[in-house]
């Protein structure tokens, strides 16, 4: 079905940006000035990755931390503690040696690494407050190292253990989306007697999305936008429109969410083919809120799609079946799997 006209033939000719805003006057009034990005940015790369993440390179932005180790994943925060461990092990071991390892009760044998090594257990001991009692500071100042060591070793732990806590506690949104969203046809395409367009059922284009978490989503909440990049003249210039939603809100997100954006007369994609998307880089960005029952926070995620991730003449296959005792059983695998139209 790629490229075939969403309209018969005739209101096909010129399908551009400016001529569907022509046909449509009701294109006009939903097209914002932007949603926090340059209408006058020039460079055809999407706006967001499949991911949600922006593609902006922010130069000179402040980091946080904190923010920082609670947004990277587990092996690579694992990884961190570690270096952090054993850096600060290595530093008051050195500080040791450069202080003379006769201060301590244990004196290590010749050679650089055996004397690094004794240091370096003497400063896991100290750093942990382990203290087997195999080791000891001796003289002052060892014992005023062993006792800064000590303090440090204290807030490190404790700042660690505050940093899994705000990791475990602080709720993912866990809503999935599927890979591609589609162009499908509606119950059906045939126009009403009175050759009214614009109430004809028509074609949609649909995003499906699910909750993969065991926690609970209320009050959940999506808005989709669309982001076109025109040709004025010799500049390029990228519009924004708000796509209405059959329905962008429900109470529980217990299975499967199909957005569904009716792709009408009064739609800024009523009068355009699968090229016509490609051609001017067209982007659908969804946006969802819900409510985490559990934590008891709102949690957000969205998603991107291009042209390239629209299929069309195709329908989300149903996630879930019914079982013969009258269970229902959803099945996240195939959320977002897709089926030919017939």
């Amino acid at each position: 079905m790629h490229g075939t006209p969403l309209r018969p033939a005739a209101q096909q000719a010129g399908s551009t940006t400016g001529a569907h805003k022509e046909a449509n006057p009701g294109a006009d009034a939903r097209e914002r000035e932007d949603f926090g990005l340059d209408r006058g940015l020039e460079s055809p790369r999407r706006i967001m990755e499949r991911d949600g993440s922006m593609t902006v390179e922010r130069l000179h932005e402040r980091s946080h931390l904190f923010h920082d180790l609670l947004a990277m994943s587990w092996p690579r925060f694992l990884l961190a503690v570690l270096g952090v461990y054993v850096a600060l092990n290595t530093g008051f071991a050195i500080v040791y040696m450069i202080v003379g390892l006769e201060q301590l009760s244990q004196v290590p044998g010749d050679g650089f690494w055996p004397r690094f090594g004794v240091a370096f257990h003497f400063s896991a001991q100290t750093l942990t407050t382990v203290g087997y009692g195999f080791f000891s500071p001796q003289g002052p100042w060892a014992s005023a190292i062993a006792t800064f060591e000590a303090l440090v070793g204290l807030l490190s732990f404790a700042l660690a253990t505050g940093l899994v806590y705000g990791r475990f506690a602080t709720p993912r949104s866990g809503i999935a989306f599927a890979e591609k969203a589609v162009v499908a046809p509606l119950l059906n395409t045939d126009v009403p007697e009175n050759g009214d367009e614009s109430q004809a059922p028509g074609w949609s284009l649909q995003v499906a999305l699910a909750n993969k978490e065991a926690s609970e989503l209320v009050e959940v909440e999506a808005r989709m936008m669309l982001a076109i990049n025109e040709v004025v003249g010799n500049q390029r210039k990228r519009t924004f429109h708000e796509l209405d939603l059959e329905r962008n809100q429900i109470y529980f997100l217990t299975m499967n969410w199909n957005l569904v954006h009716r792709m009408d007369a009064t739609s800024p994609l009523g009068h355009c083919t699968a090229q016509d998307l490609r051609r001017q880089d067209v982007e659908v960005i969804v946006l969802v809120k819900a409510f985490n029952r559990d934590f008891s926070q709102w949690v957000h995620a969205r998603r991107s799609y291009t042209a390239e991730e629209i299929e069309w003449g195709s329908r989300y296959a149903i996630p879930y079946e019914i079982r013969d005792n009258g269970e229902t059983v959803f099945d996240l695998k195939r959320l977002g799997k897709t089926l030919p139209n017939v």
